[in-house]
Order: structure tokens, then sequence, then C-alpha cells
């Protein structure tokens, strides 16, 4: 019982997190057509849902700058671990959905 609470618990924390990525995707590319009205709404949906997972990979490539101090220890190889699982999970899936979500809002407008 307690294994089918966490496996609840996972995709509700899942389903939060990708709606979070599809709503900031959907903001963005408004903000794009705005400043952009005549864009093809296709590519809009790609630079609107493109925001999230380029910042996250971003992060992910400045954590290997701990790695280049001195005194680097265990912890921060803990911490690049936990924040290129983050960004492997905002390319892999976060993306393709966002622009899924993205492109059949923006193409309803």
């Amino acid at each position: 019982m307690a294994e089918l609470i966490l496996v609840f618990l996972v995709l509700a924390g899942l389903a939060v997190v990708l709606g979070m990525f599809c709503a900031i995707s959907i903001l963005a590319s408004l903000v794009i057509r705005s400043v952009l009205p005549r864009c093809n709404p296709k590519l809009i949906s790609l630079m609107g849902s493109a925001f999230l997972p380029v910042c996250s990979v971003l992060i992910a490539l400045l954590g290997f700058g701990a790695a280049l101090e001195p005194d680097f220890r265990g912890p921060e190889i803990i911490g690049i671990f936990i924040v290129g699982s983050a960004a492997a999970f905002s390319v892999i899936v976060g993306w393709p959905v966002s622009y899924l979500v993205t492109q059949r809002a923006i193409g309803n407008r």
C-alpha cells in the first residue's frame, strides 16, 4: 500500500512539473507572438517551449564550475548529478510535452 501511495505522489509531482513547463512555455510563446505577430505558429511554439530546457542545460553546465575549484569535495558531485538529471528530464520529457501543448494552444488563437 505504501508503494502505491509513493507512486501516486511521484506521478502527481511529475504532473505538476509538466504543468508548470507548459504554462511557462505558453506564456513565453504569447510574449513572442505579441512581438512577432506574423511569425509561423510552429516556430513561435518552438521558441517558447525551448526557454526552460535551454536554461536548465546552462545551469547544469555551470555546475561543473565547482569541479574546477581546488577544494572540490563529494557533495558537489551529488549536486552536479541532481542538476544534470533535472536537465535531462527537462530536455527529454519536458520539451516535447510543452512544445505539443504550446503548439495546440497557440494554433487555436
